[in-house]
């Protein structure tokens, strides 16, 4: 009896080794297709079809697929040989099905979530709490089904839930709280990953992640500011991404009295246009306006206004033109003045007459 069991295990190791070599033979056909879809071989590319992504989520997970199934008909096959053993056989091959399909659906559903929402006007923009939503979903109802399949009822645990779920909810409550703010703020489409915010209490950068607790917020300086959901969701934000990316790029000048203002306005205009004819960063088509401010100290004040397609766009922008025009008014004789004051000095004689 127990030579026949040692049999009968060798035998359903072969149906596992049937299913994992049919398994790799159609990776090596499909192998050209997937690769098509990759960057790198390491993310699906943002312009990969519905059927590229189903396809390279079956590549990826058709090992353990096609391991489960024959281990499962192999389990059926040999029913009776099994005889009381059949029972666990049986209960070993569907837990190792059932996870292996939720495992591939998680991967697929994750992907599609990954590379087809953000490309979608109006849809949820991606972020990891929603991929970790996804895919607790989804091993939560592989795990009920698993629980049913070895027989075991799940409906006295979820009355257990349901009563302790107050309990809970007081003792998570700051967790909830920043879950359900960050789902909010996905949902409101205020704020998306990648997009460049100001927070009221000054921090700035690019949103990397929006996870179930907290938002990660990258700064220009390589800085990484970790913010909880709720904290976000309360208080006032800068967001320099929305309704469109395109911001203004502006540079502040000091020009002399003595110059004619029609004509540095002229020049200014044409250097800026200039500048940004030859940035990849500049707004197209835009053509830049010059405004006179104020009447300074030692200089008339204007201003600049170009256009970046980009908040980080801009810094180039500034920095090029602030070089063309430096050189253009050099050349033009048209004076940027150093800040000056007249200081009158009075003798102590002077000071003297004007005391009496």
């Amino acid at each position: 009896m127990i030579q026949s069991n040692w049999i009968i295990l060798v035998f359903l190791l072969g149906w596992i080794c049937a299913g994992v070599g049919i398994a790799k033979t159609i990776q090596a056909i499909w192998l050209g297709r997937v690769k098509s879809a990759y960057n790198n071989f390491d993310t699906i590319h943002s312009e990969a079809s519905f059927n590229d992504i189903l396809l390279v989520s079956i590549h990826n997970n058709i090992v353990p697929l096609l391991a489960a199934i024959f281990l499962e008909m192999g389990v059926e096959y040999y029913n009776k040989e099994l005889g009381h053993y059949q029972i666990y056989g049986g209960r070993i091959a569907h837990i190792f099905l059932i996870f292996s399909i939720a495992k591939a659906c998680a991967n697929f559903l994750t992907s599609l979530a990954n590379q087809k929402m953000p490309q979608v006007n109006g849809s949820v923009p991606t972020s990891s709490i929603i991929t970790n939503i996804i895919r607790v979903t989804i091993y939560i109802g592989a795990l009920v089904m698993i629980l049913q399949s070895v027989g075991v009822s799940v409906a006295p645990a979820l009355t257990a839930l349901g009563v302790s779920g107050l309990a809970v909810a007081l003792a998570l409550q700051d967790t909830l709280s920043n879950l359900f703010a960050g789902l909010q703020l996905l949902v409101s489409k205020k704020i998306r990953p990648q997009d460049y915010v100001q927070l009221s209490t000054g921090e700035e950068g690019y949103i990397e992640d929006i996870t179930w607790r907290n938002t990660t917020i990258k700064t220009m300086a390589n800085h990484i500011v970790i913010v909880p959901n709720s904290k976000i969701s309360t208080n006032a934000l800068k967001n320099y991404n929305f309704p469109d990316t395109e911001t203004p790029a502006t540079v502040s000048i000091g020009i002399s009295y003595d110059c004619d203002l029609e004509y540095v306005e002229k020049v200014a205009i044409e250097v800026a246009q200039a500048t940004m004819s030859r940035l990849e960063g500049a707004v197209e088509n835009f053509i830049p306006v010059v405004r006179f401010n104020s009447f300074e100290e030692s200089s008339i004040k204007m201003t600049v206004i170009m256009r970046a397609k980009t908040f980080s766009d801009q810094f180039l922008i500034k920095h090029e033109f602030m070089k063309d025009i430096h050189k253009k008014f050099k050349d033009e004789s048209i004076e940027i003045p150093f800040p000056t004051r007249t200081m009158i000095m009075k003798t102590p004689q002077e000071m003297a007459v004007h005391e009496e």
